[in-house]
């Protein structure tokens, strides 16, 4: 392998830092994104000795220009007549503004600095879309490459740019739409698109938030509709001449300038004049700081611009600008005007009037010249005056908005300021605004869960997973600032990352710092937070910008109060008075500490959760009681945590989690290891499986106990884990006091689950002989039937079958006394009915099925019985019963759905749907399938997910929509090949197949089918080989190849009768017709011609995999031979056939595509 430094140098940075963290598989996403194409020119490659050096030092500065907006470059394309480049934003990293990112990069792309003056001919394209990112190329050559249709318009558009032109597409121009202008150029025919396309030029970037501070925002306001109703109600108010002082508060990170903003931008659809200003940190020493830029923008000024030499300019054209303007409204004001200099930051001389005023005299004539330039522009078009940031405004501003306070009641003026709350009211200003019968104050509080959720999905321009969502709203806890800086957080270091669906996840790393911390839980097939969990524990790395926040805030308040907060931050988020007042190292006072806590309560660090008596707090933020905790020493909280769970044990000794903790974290290793014991066994009797693993790692780091070892051997069997699994199983083994059989039993299920077969066999052999020595029959029964799945996992369906019938024949026809019993006998039952079913054996299957049920009904496992009846469905299906499969199937869901079965429930809508389809159902079919592959997809099921494409790719064909059949197989084959399914790969072969001949590309069709049927083969799946003899014997033919058509036709007929698959025969019967017609067999056509209608009339045309084919062959040949009425009434049953079909679908657009897109149908409908 390559040094990682050598490979590190080859690859982008985000990718090297997936691959590095186990993240490769999911390189492959389907994302939005936004793709730049651009055409230069310029290059003598053939007379210039400096071409390559001049390219390359072109190349490094496109380069630096795309690292600046976080972008790559992806292709590089060279050519005599022009070279062009390509790249893209959002992928391998997504921003919320990829789009402006794009635009602003194409801007700075445009404008070649002097040092390539050789270069000429800049044409530039860009679009946007949901594109395909990911390795692309070989095993020995790969490369990350972004592809898709947006792609191919992004380089139509650069084509058709003129030189120094920016062409986009339409959902560029609407992303971007706040931050910069466009031209429409109408609708442009793009070669590859049918229909003409909207086409946008672009001319400019927008001014920012002086004229139009939404333009600031990215994302829409979420969660605030009560808020701006009220601010609404109040602006109509303004506008009908009552002026109004509106104040928005709240804490940092509230989202009080994104309301500010959408307040300002329905003002402005108002019709209200705007002039923002903006308070800094930084300018409080700077007189009239947020008034200056509020004034310019209020006198409609340009742009300053950063050249010393034009600002000189620009300045003369502003004083004459402003002079006009005065002049217009009002001559007298001239004499005063030089005051606005002091203001706007304008260098305007001095009058003899002016020149003599003092500064008190000076500053009070400026705030009477400014109100009354106000009021009467406010007379003439109503204004709305924003400042931000209020908190941190210089002394002058603050007398200059109290001076237009004071005249702003009886004018259409709306004054808006917005500011964080002051510790105290020290402020002046304040006070004095809240004097006036129109001032507002309007607190910004948390958004709702709901609210959040909105703009989690907004900063993703995606949907997170529910745990995701949970874990971003438990941190946040309603705070917009905290919810985006964490989203941008948990994005930019992979803690959180995009699946191809779209959808964004919890890095592994992330996900299993939760659970070592005991901090999920599951419900309803979804994980989840703990109730009330304090994230303290799992340290998650909260970004340094949030921990600023939080700290600011802290450090105002008083020691004694921060030490208190600290102390609570140890009990957790949420805290008791009591277990406060018992566990503080220096207050004791009960009255003092409640008083603090009233104090905290009122600074909005903490808000009461339960009243007195049990008076109880809980921290705002999960955020401050996290950032409050990492401030102590590791030293003091290990002491605080050891008096809390003293106190805890008395006040509260069955909360055995909070126990287990706090003795944990606290370092007292008896009562640690008491309460970790109690939480695990509570959590696996809950089905709380990762819970349950982690208080059983936390024991076995302090103790090595075989009970412990089995319980976590046990959980990490069910989730999958082999190799922790494999290192717990070698150290229960070495346990003296470990029983032999737990310890043969378990190695030999994880033998199983690894595809060891021949030592699982020796493992279950060796607990079996153990079991029958203790006259154990249950046990015996357990080993049996496992070796009985061990049998058939290896395809040795009747050695399975003995093993199962032997297990069964322990209880000798009584019922099982015990749960351990009845579980096993259930299991053997349903084994049993699926080994007669893959032999074809439908009776006696379902014979097993139901015994099976009756006894999951007996015993009330609804688990069980949902599992039997998805069983009695597959069996019906098989036997080409869909409308009793169906049934079963929607009993079988009910149920799952009931119970929260989610794997469950995604494999029965799987089923549902593939009968559905094969029933002709197919609007309902596509419900189906697509609920399924949802439920696959967040489970994580790769097997199933690769299933469902696969019959999803099938559905598609059967509608003759073989473009997206294609995609949805090659979707499904990428899956199986990369979790090593083969019997998947197989079925999906043979699919593709199907496409790739229905296509015409039967070259390509006879190389896939071949390569299908011989992984049946290796698997021995006589029932999969007999498809793919049918599917090639069909590409023979239409190849020409009669004879060799007869030879496979007749393979595959041979097994399905031997499999009594007498309805599928039909599909042989009718290509052998074909194929010894073609061959110049004329009785032996007519023979199978006519055996063919037989079977097929015999069924209805339900059976056989493609009927109307089988009748449409038989009319052929029929036809040809001369049998006129036989071949009518072929033709006659194969229109019925499609017909019937098609009057099944509902949607008349599926309809149609079934009716016109599929070749067989079309012809039939023709003919």
């Amino acid at each position: 392998a390559l040094p990682d430094e050598q490979v590190r140098s080859w690859l982008l940075p985000p990718v090297y830092e997936r691959l590095r963290s186990g993240q490769g598989q999911f390189l492959a996403e389907l994302r939005p994104a936004t793709a730049l194409f651009l055409r230069f020119g310029g290059l003598d490659y053939d007379a210039d000795d400096d071409a390559g050096q001049k390219l390359d030092a072109y190349i490094q500065w496109v380069q630096r220009v795309l690292a600046h907006y976080d972008s790559y470059l992806f292709q590089l394309t060279i050519g005599d007549k022009g070279s062009y480049l390509y790249a893209a934003f959002g992928a391998p990293v997504a921003h919320e503004d990829d789009a402006a990112r794009a635009l602003a990069a194409a801007a700075d792309l445009r404008a070649t600095p002097p040092d390539f003056d050789f270069l000429h001919g800049i044409q530039i394209g860009l679009s946007q879309g949901r594109m395909r990112a990911g390795a692309y190329g070989g095993t020995m050559r790969r490369t990350y490459g972004v592809l898709g249709d947006e792609v191919n318009l992004a380089a139509r558009l650069m084509g058709q740019a003129q030189a120094g032109q920016i062409l986009v597409s339409k959902p560029v121009a609407d992303a971007a739409s706040q931050s910069y202008h466009f031209q429409s150029l109408g609708r442009i025919k793009i070669k590859g698109k049918e229909d003409p396309q909207p086409i946008f030029l672009l001319q400019a970037r927008r001014l920012p938030s002086t004229q139009r501070p939404a333009t600031l925002f990215t994302h829409p306001l979420v969660g605030r509709q009560r808020e701006m109703a009220q601010l609404q109600a109040w602006l109509a108010l303004a506008r009908q001449g009552q002026g109004q002082i509106i104040r928005l508060e709240g804490e940092a990170g509230m989202g009080k300038s994104h309301l500010a903003a959408e307040f300002a931008e329905h003002a402005r659809r108002q019709g209200f004049h705007l002039a923002v200003g903006t308070c800094l940190s930084t300018a409080q020493d700077t007189a009239y700081y947020p008034w200056r830029q509020a004034g310019r923008a209020f006198f409609q000024f340009d742009e300053q611009p950063l050249s010393l030499q034009e600002q000189t300019e620009w300045r003369k054209r502003q004083i004459a600008h402003l002079e006009t303007l005065i002049k217009e409204a009002n001559p007298a004001w001239l004499l005063r005007m030089p005051l606005l200099g002091d203001l706007l930051d304008l260098p305007i001389p001095d009058n003899p009037t002016t020149a003599a005023f003092d500064p008190q005299l000076r500053q009070e004539a400026l705030f009477a010249l400014v109100t009354d330039i106000v009021r009467n522009r406010a007379a003439t078009e109503p204004l709305f005056l924003l400042l931000e940031d209020v908190h941190w405004m210089d002394e002058a501003s603050r007398g200059l908005t109290l001076a237009l306070a004071r005249v702003t009641g009886d004018v259409p003026l709306c004054l808006v300021l917005v500011h964080r709350p002051p510790l105290e009211a020290a402020d002046p200003l304040l006070p004095e605004l809240a004097r006036f019968p129109y001032h507002r104050h309007l607190p910004v509080r948390e958004l709702s869960p709901e609210g959040t959720a909105a703009l989690i999905t907004n900063l993703l321009d995606g949907e997170p997973s529910p745990l995701t969502a949970m874990l971003i709203q438990a941190q946040s806890q309603g705070n917009p600032f905290f919810t985006g800086e964490l989203v941008n957080a948990l994005r930019d270091t992979g803690a959180i990352y995009r699946r191809h669906d779209g959808r964004w996840f919890l890095s592994d790393a992330i996900f299993n710092t939760l659970k070592e911390a005991n901090c999920l839980t599951r419900a309803n097939g979804e994980w989840q937070l703990a109730e009330n969990v304090s994230l303290s524990a799992a340290e998650l790395g909260i970004p340094d910008s949030i921990h600023g926040v939080v700290l600011a805030r802290m450090d105002r308040l008083p020691e004694a109060y921060k030490l208190t907060l600290k102390v609570a931050s140890v009990i957790g988020r949420i805290f008791e008075l009591e277990l406060l007042v018992h566990s503080h190292p220096v207050e004791k006072n009960r009255a003092v500490l409640t008083r603090q806590a009233q104090t905290l309560e009122s600074y909005d660090f903490t808000r009461m959760e339960i009243p007195p008596p049990r008076l109880s707090y809980i921290f705002k933020h999960n955020v401050t009681q996290e950032v409050t905790y990492e401030t102590l020493p590791e030293d003091q909280q290990r002491e605080l945590h050891r008096v809390i769970a003293a106190h805890l044990e008395h006040l509260n000794p069955e909360a055995v989690e909070q126990l287990a903790y706090h003795y944990n974290r606290g370092g007292v290793r008896d009562k640690a290891l008491l309460y970790l014991e109690r939480a695990a066994q509570k959590a696996q009797r809950e089905y709380a499986n990762e819970t349950a693993l982690t208080y059983y790692n936390q024991a076995l780091a302090l103790e090595e106990r075989w009970g412990w070892r089995k319980g976590q051997i046990e959980v990490l069997h069910i989730l999958g884990r082999r190799e922790e699994e494999a290192a717990a199983l070698q150290k229960l083994e070495a346990h003296p006091d470990a029983p032999p059989f737990d310890v043969a039993y378990l190695w030999g299920r994880y033998y199983e689950s690894t595809g060891d077969y021949s030592r699982a066999q020796t493992a279950i052999q060796q607990a079996r002989r153990i079991a029958r020595r203790h006259a154990d029959t249950t046990r015996q029964a357990r080993c049996l039937a496992q070796l009985g799945l061990i049998a058939r996992r290896q395809g040795n369906y009747e050695q399975a079958r003995t093993c199962f019938e032997d297990a069964l024949s322990l209880f000798q026809g009584q019922e099982p006394q015990t749960e351990e019993a009845t579980r096993a006998l259930t299991q053997i039952l349903n084994e049993l009915g699926t080994i007669c079913r893959q032999q074809g054996q439908f009776e006696a299957a379902q014979a097993h099925y139901e015994r099976a049920l009756t006894l999951s009904r007996k015993t009330g496992n609804r688990r069980r019985e949902a599992e039997v009846l998805n069983s009695l469905g597959v069996t019906a299906y098989y036997r080409r019963d869909f409308a009793t499969a169906i049934e079963h199937y929607r009993q079988a869901l009910r149920i799952r759905q009931a119970i929260g079965d989610r794997a469950g429930e995604g494999t029965t809508l799987y089923n549902l749907a593939s009968t559905l389809m094969d029933a002709g159902d197919y609007g309902p079919a596509q419900k189906a399938f697509s609920e399924a592959l949802t439920i696959q997809q967040v489970t994580g099921n790769r097997w199933e997910e690769g299933n469902v494409w696969n019959t999803m790719g099938v559905l598609y064909h059967q509608l003759g929509d073989l473009l997206t059949a294609r995609t949805c197989l090659q979707q499904g084959l990428g899956i199986t090949r990369e979790i090593g399914d083969e019997a998947g790969q197989a079925y999906i072969l043979a699919n593709l197949g199907l496409v790739a001949r229905d296509d015409g590309d039967l070259s390509t069709a006879r190389q896939v089918l071949t390569e299908g049927l011989a992984l049946a083969e290796q698997q021995d799946d006589r029932y999969l080989m007999s498809y793919f003899l049918t599917y090639l014997s069909t590409v023979s033919l239409a190849e020409g190849g009669a004879e060799e058509a007869i030879e496979q036709a007749k393979g595959a007929l041979d097994i399905r009768r031997q499999a009594g698959l007498q309805a599928f025969a039909a599909d042989n019967l009718a290509t052998l017709a074909a194929a010894h017609l073609s061959a110049g067999h004329a009785d032996r056509a007519r023979a199978c011609a006519a055996e063919a209608l037989s079977i097929l009339d015999a069924c209805g045309g339900e059976g056989p995999e493609f009927p109307q084919a089988d009748y449409f062959a038989c009319y052929r040949v029929l036809a040809a031979l001369g049998e006129e009425p036989a071949a009518r009434s072929a033709l006659q049953a194969a229109r019925q056939l499609v017909t019937d079909r098609a009057a099944k679908i509902r949607d008349p657009l599926l309809q149609q595509s079934f009716l016109k897109k599929v070749p067989i149908n079309r012809q039939i409908m023709q003919a």
